[in-house]
């Protein structure tokens, strides 16, 4: 019998220890996010603070539209701006053309969402 006490008293102080732990690995693991998310974020803002130096309507757009869009990048997200940043830098008029390409991406998640009744679908056009 007392043998049996002192299993369980064990057997309960390790569910605690286990437990205390899974939580202290589960805040370390919620500040590695915000830290990586924040990052993120950080490294967005410099991009487009970057792009909004150019002083080009177009790109300022661009940036306008790109921060309403992803506010919290995902790494993906941040790695395509990167991608765009570069595109830009090399031609500024291809800023349009993403512009105009965000907005038809938005014109095509309001036609997934709602169908006119008479079929014509949504589309981006430059100056909507």
């Amino acid at each position: 019998m007392p043998f049996l006490l002192l299993a369980l008293v064990a057997l309960f102080a390790v569910s605690i220890l286990s437990d205390g732990l899974g939580r202290e690995a589960d805040v370390k693991l919620a500040i590695h996010q915000s830290e990586s998310n924040s990052k993120l974020v950080q490294e967005q803002g410099d991009i487009l603070t970057r792009l909004e130096a150019k002083k080009d309507a177009k790109v300022s757009e661009f940036v306008r539209d790109w921060r309403r869009a992803y506010p919290t990048p995902s790494a993906e997200k941040l790695q395509e701006l990167q991608l765009i940043e570069q595109k830009i830098n090399n031609d500024i008029a291809v800023a349009a053309d993403f512009t105009l390409a965000a907005k038809q991406m938005n014109a095509d998640k309001l036609n997934d969402v709602i169908s006119s009744p008479i079929g014509a679908k949504f589309e981006a056009r430059p100056g909507l």
